[in-house]
């Protein structure tokens, strides 16, 4: 059970910071466009 939960975790790890870098690239991508 335990080690399931920690599957858990590292994966939603992995994907949060895949998420929260296409999110900061797009923010930068609409900054520069902007300029």
């Amino acid at each position: 059970m335990e080690t399931k939960s920690l599957f858990f975790v590292l994966l939603f790890n992995k994907y949060a910071y895949i998420v929260l870098t296409e999110l900061f690239s797009t923010y930068i991508f609409f900054k520069k466009k902007h300029r």
